[in-house]
């Protein structure tokens, strides 16, 4: 069997590609045939380059999928910018999640009048075309009970749609030891609008003039208050999550959020919105927080006992590889 799938040569550290990284080496372990085509038609960094290659590769990614693939995987949403009935294969997609056009999270005010009034009518248009193209595939992959059931009731596809989970154990192991963890409240992840931006600047400012040592990684400088890493390796991150106490989970809606669960797996006790996700993926071993207070009220008045830090790491160990890729090859053989 033949499986092609639409991956760059080279990944960087985000989420998405994390799972994607993973996908494509659970195929290559099980003896199947793997050809990677590139989804890029502009790999230049300079301005509107990215932009400018989502308007030009929908013309040219159809025609890179080899005549006698079996199977077409595509590892993100984002990238069916070919009509799947124009390829004689199978085609999956593995949807991360639909929220920008089955949910609205208000954030204008954070964007300039280039992105809200011209950038956000090229957004709409890729959008759509995506969107349209991805009603015609053969199968959908999810990572989570609610992205299925968002697809199934948000949308009018009437094919197959698969949870697979994620697996959080890719990072290295730490010394367990939980005696003076130097951070009080670590968050990982990016500020758009769904993620409760406001929410988490009130909380770490908050935190911060209460005396709390806070932390947070992001894929670029942010002003935000306490200590802030950037670029970090695997190892530096594992270290951050078994130096913290609590990791702060503010997103409105996720379609699996790894952040809080690979805390969980370090005994970090995740503080977290709540929503349908994370009753689904966290389980019962995170506490929930409304309101940035609530927040400090847990980082004065609660040194996480071993139970809870234990009970954290039995509900990450749910989330393994190993379980990720036992429904992955079920589902694409």
């Amino acid at each position: 069997m033949k499986i092609v799938s639409l991956s760059p040569e080279k990944f960087d550290h985000t989420g998405i590609q994390t799972v994607e990284k993973n996908l494509l080496r659970t195929i290559e372990e099980s003896g199947m045939e793997l050809e990677k085509v590139e989804p890029n038609f502009i790999e230049k960094d300079f301005p509107f380059s990215r932009t400018i290659d989502s308007l030009l590769k929908s013309k040219v990614i159809g025609s890179r999928i080899p005549e006698d693939a079996d199977k077409v995987l595509v590892p993100s949403q984002e990238r069916v910018v070919f009509d799947p009935e124009k390829v004689d294969a199978e085609v999956i997609v593995y949807v991360h999640d639909l929220f920008p056009q089955t949910h609205f999270y208000s954030y204008e005010e954070g964007r300039g009048f280039l992105q809200r009034n011209f950038l956000s009518w090229i957004d709409h248009k890729l959008t759509s075309r995506y969107m349209r193209n991805l009603m015609k595939v053969d199968k959908i992959l999810t990572p989570s009970e609610y992205v299925k059931y968002d697809v199934e009731t948000h949308t009018p596809f009437s094919g197959e749609v698969q949870v697979i989970g994620q697996g959080v154990d890719n990072l290295p192991e730490t010394d367990p030891t939980d005696v003076d963890r130097d951070y009080d409240l670590l968050y990982v992840g990016s500020l758009q609008g769904r993620k409760n931006p406001e929410f988490l600047k009130r909380s770490l400012e908050t935190a911060v003039g209460k005396g709390f040592n806070v932390a947070t990684v992001n894929h670029s400088e942010r002003d935000l208050p306490g200590d802030t890493f950037t670029n970090i390796s695997d190892e530096e991150l594992a270290e951050l999550y078994s130096s913290s106490r609590f990791y702060l989970h503010p997103s409105y809606v996720e379609g699996f959020g790894r952040g809080p669960v690979e805390a969980q797996r370090y005994g970090c006790v995740p503080l977290a919105y709540p929503n349908p996700t994370n009753r689904e993926v966290l389980g019962e071993a995170y506490f929930q927080v409304r309101k940035p207070r609530e927040v400090c009220l847990y980082l004065r008045d609660h040194r996480p006992r071993e139970t809870w830090r234990r009970k954290a790491r039995a509900n990450s160990r749910k989330h393994s590889w190993n379980r990720t890729r036992e429904k992955f090859l079920e589902a694409i053989r």
